[in-house]
């Protein structure tokens, strides 16, 4: 498994990363959860893209029993009907405080439009 660490920077195709590869049972999704909380403690919004809707909410889940101060969302196919337009419209809402917001790399992949993009921190894992 690989984890990226993606700051969307002012352009949404100018991105600054770094990598993280570590075995299974390494932690990884651990971080993501560590990094997502202080992330929204701090006030910032941060996006988890993740391959799979298990993933997805096995993820949120962690992260609302490890605080349940943070906002936490999910959006897949199987939280909502039009899952990319709602993925969308929730990226692009000014009035989205301090969250995480889990999706899947499909949903991702599909967005035609990413208002407001350059206002979150994104986490991508992808399976090995």
């Amino acid at each position: 498994m690989l984890i990226f660490h993606w700051k969307f920077a002012k352009r949404e195709k100018n991105l600054e990363y770094m990598y993280l590869s570590a075995p299974a049972g390494s932690g990884k999704t651990q971080s993501i959860v560590e990094f997502s909380i202080r992330n929204a403690n701090d006030g910032r919004k941060t996006l988890i893209v993740q391959p799979t809707k298990l993933l997805v909410d096995s993820t949120a889940e962690r992260i609302r029993r490890a605080s349940q101060s943070v906002r936490v969302r999910s959006i897949h196919t199987g939280t909502v009907c039009g899952a990319t337009e709602e993925i969308s419209k929730h990226i692009g809402r000014a009035d989205t405080d301090a969250e995480v917001l889990l999706i899947c790399q499909k949903g991702f992949d599909q967005l035609q439009e990413m208002p407001r993009l350059n206002e979150w921190d994104a986490n991508f894992r992808r399976g090995a």
